[in-house]
């Protein structure tokens, strides 16, 4: 495949675990998991733990610009540039 940059979205991996009950069926147990981001591009099957990242090239999901990863884009599910975002043009005193 042809080199790209990756556009994320956090998923949450794992989650479920299957156990035998005492009657021996299998039943899903739900546990936590943990987060992930995940790139969206078809074709791609890269995964990289939230803890790494921070640093990483992706792309904006609203504009479609290129935009390095920091730790304000790691509380988003869709990670976005500060200027992309809802709001953040207004000036607070207005």
């Amino acid at each position: 495949m042809k080199e790209h940059v990756h556009k994320y979205k956090r998923v949450i991996m794992g989650g479920k675990k299957f156990e035998k009950d005492e009657n021996g069926k299998l039943r899903i147990v739900r546990q936590a998991g943990y987060p992930v981001y995940k790139c969206v591009v078809p074709g791609c099957t890269h995964y990289v733990p939230r803890e790494l990242a921070e640093g990483r090239e992706s792309t904006c999901w609203r504009c479609g610009e290129r935009l390095t990863m920091t730790t304000r884009n790691l509380t988003q599910a869709k990670p976005t540039h500060r200027e992309c975002t809802r709001g953040a043009n207004k000036d607070p005193l207005s």
